[in-house]
C-alpha cells in the first residue's frame, strides 16, 4: 500500500533552517489511499534516529510537525525528539539548523562510495537499448537517489530544463520517468546487494528509499523474493 508512488521526501530551506518533509503525492490522495498516522510518526522518528546514528552525535531539532491531530498524551513525543512537537501542522516534517549538514558521517567510506558510483556507471553503460535522454536521466538518478531526490523535478533541474520539457522528451523517446527510475533501482539493487559490506538498509538508502520496508516491498515485486534471500542464494 505504501510503495514508491505513494509518497516522496522533500528537502528544502525554511528561513535559516532545513526542513525534511514526508509528503503524500496528490495521485495517491486522488486514488483514495489512506493516510496513516502511525506510518508518519514512525518515519519521522526513524529519520531522527538515522541522523544520530550516521553522525554518531546528538542531532538537536528545532521543531517536529505532524499533519494529524495530537494524541491525548504528547509528552512522549517531546521527550523523544527533545524539541517542540506540533500536531495539526498541515505537514509531516522535522526542522533543524542548516549547520548540521556539515556534520561528518562516522560511517562514511569514500572508497566504497567511489566504487559504487563506478559500478553504477558501468551498469548504465551496458544498456544498449537506451536513447541519449534515458541514459542521461539514469546517470543523474544515480547521484540523486542517495539524497532522496530521485524526482522528475530534481532530474530536470540537473539537466537545466523544466519538468514538463523532460516529460515531453522522454515521451518522444517512448520512455516514462517512473519506468526509468524503477528500472534503474532494480538493476542497481542487484549490484549493491552483491557487496557484502552493504546492509539491506544501506542499499535501500543508496536507492533513495526513505525506509527499508519500502525497498523490501519493491524488491519482492521485482524478483518475488526478499533482498536477504536473494543475497543468500548468490
Amino acid at each position: 500500500m505504501f510503495d514508491s508512488g505513494y509518497s516522496e521526501t522533500q528537502f528544502g530551506r525554511e528561513g535559516a533552517d532545513v526542513k525534511l518533509a514526508w509528503v503524500i503525492v496528490p495521485e495517491a490522495t486522488r486514488a483514495g489511499l489512506p493516510y496513516s498516522e502511525l506510518l508518519a510518526e514512525s518515519l519521522i522518528a526513524s529519520w531522527y534516529g538515522l541522523g544520530r546514528w550516521i553522525t554518531g552525535a546528538e542531532m538537536p531539532l528545532r521543531e517536529v510537525r505532524f499533519r494529524h491531530a495530537a494524541p491525548e498524551d504528547t509528552l512522549p513525543f517531546s521527550a523523544f525528539f527533545g524539541c517542540p512537537v506540533r500536531f495539526s501542522a498541515g505537514e509531516n516534517a522535522l526542522l533543524f539548523s542548516a549547520t548540521l549538514l556539515a556534520q561528518p558521517l562516522v560511517q562514511a567510506d569514500s572508497e566504497l562510495n567511489l566504487a559504487m558510483c563506478a559500478e553504477a556507471r558501468k551498469v548504465i553503460a551496458r544498456r544498449g537499448g537506451d536513447t541519449g535522454i534515458a541514459t542521461l536521466v539514469r546517470q543523474i538518478l544515480v547521484s540523486l537517489m542517495p539524497k532522496c531526490e530521485a524526482t522528475l523535478k530534481h532530474v530536470a533541474a540537473g539537466m537545466g530544463i523544466t519538468p514538463r520539457t523532460l516529460q515531453r522528451r522522454l515521451a518522444g523517446a517512448d520512455f516514462s520517468f517512473q519506468a526509468i527510475l524503477a528500472d534503474t533501482r532494480r538493476e542497481l539493487a542487484q549490484v549493491y546487494l552483491r557487496d557484502p559490506a552493504l546492509t539491506a538498509l544501506d542499499v535501500a538508502l543508496l536507492l533513495g528509499y526513505a525506509e527499508q520496508s519500502s525497498f523490501t516491498r519493491a524488491f519482492r515485486n521485482w524478483f518475488a523474493t526478499t533482498p536477504s534471500d536473494w543475497r543468500a542464494a548468490r
